[in-house]
């Protein structure tokens, strides 16, 4: 329910700032691609510590 208001608002407000939105949308990929590398590499970290 919040998700689909929110992307009613940024439709509403996109001729406001589509630079900005525009920013956002080709960031958030990358920042969440940079987020799940960052987990995995902890993981497989951790899982290495305790092998034997």
């Amino acid at each position: 329910m919040n998700t689909v208001s929110v992307m009613k608002g940024g439709h509403s407000h996109s001729h406001n700032q589509p630079m900005e939105k525009r920013a956002v949308a080709e960031a958030c990929p990358c920042f969440l691609h940079y987020l799940h590398v960052q987990r995995l590499s902890l993981f497989f970290m951790l899982m290495g510590s305790h092998l034997p």
